[in-house]
């Protein structure tokens, strides 16, 4: 009997669906960064680009790299950019949810 793959697909879904995470790997996609640079991207506590990272690392779609004393950090493969890309387009053909639709409303 073969284990269901859809535990670990959940898992990976809701790993990336941070906001945060989700803006790393957007800037990840454009190049390869050092932490540090990510922080001035970001302009949040050390610790909040560091520690997501981490996730994303063990999760396997970031890898790093040492060069000198500063890890590089970048995306894992072309198969996420191409998974976010279709994220979008689904997401701009669906209805608001509710936190677009409290975007959405006039101020009174």
């Amino acid at each position: 009997m073969t284990a269901s793959p859809y535990p670990a697909q959940a898992h990976f879904f809701h790993v990336l669906g941070h906001p945060v995470r989700v803006r790393l790997l957007e800037s990840l996609d454009e190049r390869p960064m050092a932490a540090r640079e990510l922080l001035t991207v970001f302009g949040v506590p050390s610790t909040c680009p560091s520690r997501r990272l981490a996730i994303l690392r063990r999760l396997g779609v970031v890898r790093s790299a040492l060069h000198g004393s500063t890890a590089v950090y970048a995306l894992r493969g072309r198969e996420l950019p191409a998974l976010m890309q279709a994220a979008d387009s689904i997401r701009a053909t669906l209805p608001a949810g509710p936190s677009e639709r409290r975007r959405r409303r006039p101020p009174s």
